[in-house]
C-alpha cells in the first residue's frame, strides 16, 4: 500500500512533529521537578486562591465551607444571577435540542426509513452516482412533507 501523496515532506513534518513532542515532554519534566525558590511568595499566591473559591455562608460554627461538587447551579445562587441564568439557558438549550432529536427520531421511525439514511450513502460508479442522485431527488421530493413539518 502506497501513499502517493508521501515524500520526503512526510518525514521532515514528522520528524518536526515529534521534536516539538519530545521538547514538551522534556520541559514538563524540568518543570515539574523544579524546586521551590519563593516560599513567600508561594504561600501568598496559596492564600489568595483559597481566598478566590466560592463558599458558602458561614454554618453554625462560623465556618465556611466550599460548595458540594453536586450543587445543583440551576436553583443555588453560588455566583450571582448571571451564572444561574446562565445554566438555565444551557439547560434549556440541551432540553430544547434533546426534544428535537425525539421529534425527529420519530418521523424517521414512523413515517419513512429513508429520513435515517438521506444523504448519508456512497456513491461509486458514475452509473451508480446517477442512480444514487435520481433516488435521492425522489426520496427527497417524496419526504419534503415531514421536512416542512419537523420545521413549522
Amino acid at each position: 500500500c502506497w501513499f502517493k501523496y508521501g515524500g520526503t515532506w512526510v518525514y521532515v513534518v514528522g520528524g518536526l512533529l515529534g521534536a516539538v513532542f519530545l521538547f514538551v515532554v522534556v520541559w514538563f519534566i524540568e518543570w515539574a521537578t523544579r524546586g521551590t525558590c519563593n516560599e513567600a511568595g508561594l504561600a501568598l499566591g496559596l492564600k489568595h486562591r483559597e481566598a478566590q473559591k466560592m463558599k458558602m455562608k458561614k454554618d453554625e460554627s462560623g465556618e465556611r465551607n466550599h460548595f458540594p461538587i453536586s450543587t445543583n447551579l440551576l436553583r443555588h445562587l453560588v455566583a450571582g444571577p448571571g451564572l444561574m441564568l446562565h445554566f438555565n439557558f444551557q439547560a434549556a438549550l440541551i432540553i430544547w435540542a434533546l426534544v428535537l432529536a425525539c421529534l425527529w427520531m420519530g418521523f424517521a421511525t414512523f413515517v419513512d426509513n429513508d429520513l435515517w439514511i438521506l444523504g448519508t450513502r456512497k456513491f461509486g460508479t458514475p452509473r451508480m452516482n446517477c442512480i444514487l442522485v435520481a433516488w435521492g431527488y425522489e426520496t427527497q421530493q417524496r419526504l419534503m412533507w415531514t421536512k416542512v413539518l419537523f420545521l413549522w
